[in-house]
């Protein structure tokens, strides 16, 4: 267990203001925080589920740095509809380019380019195997399998024979 410890839970409040948005639905209501709204959000534009992954690169960005990614010197609106984020050095050179291209890619001012949850699970930077075990794991004690999906399985069962762990197997 000691060469792939579990990792920290996070855990999201503060849902005053959401709202459901369906697979195929539109809303035009502004509802958020504004350093974590999406552009489409700010414009007054129709917007679907994609603004949620827009905040997650926020998150993100905030949660690598301890900083936004954006300038206090600036209007906060025009950085966002611009998506002129900065990475300075410190402390982004002691970050892993694959995050970077993550947030890069979830902080995407056109929607269709923006990635999605699958897209973005599925990015390099999150494939690691204690990754792939605590999601297993909360699947399991959800009682059903909704983040991981079966076809990574045998990849995971021949990374295991390849690299033998202490423990238990498999969920």
């Amino acid at each position: 267990q000691a060469l792939y410890p579990s990792l920290p839970q996070v855990k999201l409040c503060d849902f005053g203001f959401a709202r459901i948005i369906g697979e195929k639905s539109f809303r035009r209501s502004v509802v958020g925080t504004p350093a974590y709204l999406a552009p489409e959000v700010l414009l007054n534009q129709g917007y679907n589920r994609s603004l949620d992954m827009w905040s997650v690169g926020v998150i993100m960005y905030v949660s690598l740095s301890g900083t936004f990614p954006f300038n206090e010197d600036e209007d906060i609106n025009d950085q966002i509809q611009n998506a002129a984020f900065m990475y300075p050095a410190s402390p982004w050179s002691h970050i892993s380019a694959g995050a970077i291209d993550l947030i890069n890619n979830l902080l995407q001012v056109k929607m269709r380019k923006r990635y999605s949850v699958d897209k973005s699970l599925s990015h390099p930077w999150l494939q690691e195997y204690r990754t792939w075990l605590d999601l297993r794991e909360l699947e399991g004690k959800m009682g059903e399998r909704y983040i991981t999906h079966e076809s990574d399985d045998a990849r995971w069962e021949q990374f295991v024979a390849e690299h033998p762990l202490p423990g238990p197997g498999l969920p």
